[in-house]
């Protein structure tokens, strides 16, 4: 590499570094604003960098610790360190797709966000109520999985039934990726997707330590709290869990499908080998989707998911305080997301009223205009048989004057004048 190569990319470091803490701290501000209308509860349960004193100090300090913590996070893939030659193109590469992982809009999406339709599936109007319920063996597969990875979960005496709240945990056995991108959807939730793959009958530790941290109680709790606080008017949570996990063979071709609809791959080890033993990573994929419904060529809408943040599993977050607090910052960080998700589904709503009443309009119009004909058809068949009696009656009258002899002349003979007086 030369010397200018290493100075333009220094300069794309230190912009991107910039750029991030400022993205940061504009959005730890509107984090602030909205978090002083949730509820109390909400905020004590929270586990998450906070002011420590409601001051502006306190706000301050929070501030620049957001921002320090995003400047030095880092968002290259795998793909650049493995391509890595000190070229501008990969220079511009990694740039743009670390623009992507942060979740910041690119100038492409930009230029097609018009086109762009963040509304409800088309299937929400078939479901009842707007999403697809949950299947009940769901939860049974759900106990069969942490049975095997030996987690305790919170169950009845006879420990055959879950909680309402862990409806929120979707199996691929039970809920494909297409149906639960829809739900996700159709419910205003982002989706958090844990793929892994093992080979038959046995099991990984990278697994056990991920669904302990997924299936625990605390990390349910979290899911299915409002993410907007005061400002939600209905009842949904912020996330859905969809958890795929299978044997080589059958389920790894579900597992390559899945990843491919996703366009995600698995992270890189830190582990330094040669490059003759380089082998496919097999490891487990932790990422988190915004699901959003976008227009096809042919004018349908579809479900698309758009990555928002992948976890580097090296290792997976061992802890539900360390889940938690992953998830809450993705949360804080894509909160205008949120907000559009909620404002598209309630005006989803309101459209599948206004098309219902419509529907319903003119099924009651039709249904008038029925009866009105049926009106206008038996009282022109009321008239017609009214007419028909009278000119009967005329006629009869016609053959009875026409059966009378003619009244004789008075005077001729046999013709005889009485004349009748009443007193």
């Amino acid at each position: 590499t030369t010397l200018p190569s290493n100075l333009i990319h220094f300069a794309n470091m230190v912009i991107q570094v910039a750029r991030r803490s400022l993205v940061a701290g504009a959005r730890a501000i509107m984090v602030e604003n909205v978090d002083e209308t949730m509820d109390r509860q909400e905020v004590e349960d929270q586990e998450e960098r906070r002011p420590v004193v409601r001051t502006l100090v306190g706000k301050t300090v929070f501030v620049l610790g957001e921002m320090y913590h995003a400047a030095k996070t880092t968002t290259t893939t795998p793909d650049d360190v493995e391509k890595h030659d000190g070229g501008n193109r990969i220079h511009r590469r990694r740039r743009r797709r670390a623009v992507a992982v942060a979740g910041s809009p690119s100038r492409r999406r930009r230029r097609h966000r018009k086109r762009e339709r963040y509304t409800t599936s088309p299937t929400e109007v078939v479901c009842n109520g707007g999403g697809m319920e949950p299947r009940s063996s769901n939860k049974n597969a759900l106990l069969n999985l942490a049975q095997q990875h030996n987690i305790n979960l919170p169950t009845d005496n006879d420990n055959t039934a879950l909680p309402k709240k862990y409806d929120s945990i979707l199996l691929n056995s039970q809920t494909p990726l297409s149906a639960a991108l829809q739900k996700s959807n159709s419910d205003a939730r982002f989706l958090i997707c844990y793929i892994s793959k093992k080979k038959k009958g046995t099991t990984k530790k990278s697994d056990s330590i991920a669904l302990s941290s997924l299936l625990s109680p605390e990390v349910v709790k979290l899911i299915n709290r409002r993410p907007l606080g005061k400002k939600q008017s209905d009842n949904t949570g912020s996330y859905y869990v969809w958890i795929m996990n299978g044997d080589d063979g059958a389920a790894a071709k579900e597992i390559d499908m899945a990843m491919k609809r996703l366009k995600v791959k698995p992270p890189a080890s830190n582990s330094k080998k040669s490059s003759s033993s380089k082998k496919k990573e097999d490891g487990p994929i932790l990422a988190i989707f915004y699901p959003a419904t976008t227009v096809d060529s042919s004018g349908k809408l579809k479900v698309t998911p758009r990555l928002l943040a992948q976890h580097h599993c090296h290792p997976p977050p061992s802890s539900p305080e360390v889940m938690m607090n992953w998830a809450n910052t993705i949360r804080k960080r894509h909160i205008r997301e949120f907000a559009k998700l909620q404002h598209d589904r309630k005006e989803m709503q309101l459209l599948r009223e206004r098309t219902e009443g419509y529907k319903e309009s003119m099924k009651e119009d039709k249904a008038r205009a029925e009866r009105e004909e049926r009106e206008l058809q038996a009282k022109k068949e009321a008239e017609e048989k009214e007419r028909l009696r009278l000119e009967k009656l005329e006629q009869r009258r016609q053959e009875l004057l026409e059966a009378l002899p003619e009244e004789p002349e008075a005077g001729s003979e046999g013709v005889i004048t009485i004349a009748l007086r009443f007193g």
